[in-house]
């Protein structure tokens, strides 16, 4: 078994190649920016945005889906009622099914099916 002193300590092979590998992986993850963290809180400023969003994909799309349309119309009544929380699933709803419409592959009449 080989050995080596390291600060005052022995070492075998095995964990010194450890301690490097770690070392590289460590000096890598620093290189990498931060993913940006977006803090949301259900406040009717975040309906009002999820409104917006919801209805500039509507107007994006060739012909909305009704059930996209009448989940923004709920999601914006819940919100003005002051049910802030089932306003926002509601709207995301929306948004994610509006979004889904645009792709191509999540077309039912798209080829690839």
């Amino acid at each position: 078994m080989i050995r080596r002193r390291w600060h005052g300590g022995t070492l075998t092979k095995a964990t010194a190649l450890m301690v490097a590998a770690l070392t590289c992986w460590a000096e890598a993850r620093a290189t990498v920016p931060p993913e940006t963290v977006r803090v949301i809180t259900h406040t009717r400023q975040y309906c009002e945005e999820l409104s917006e969003r919801a209805a500039a994909l509507r107007q994006m799309a060739p012909a909305p889906l009704e059930e996209a349309r009448l989940l923004a119309v709920e999601g914006d009544r819940l919100c003005g009622q002051g049910q802030i929380r089932p306003g926002i699933i509601r709207l995301r709803r929306a948004i994610m099914l509006l979004r889904a419409q645009g792709r191509p592959e999540a077309r039912p009449d798209s080829p690839g099916r």
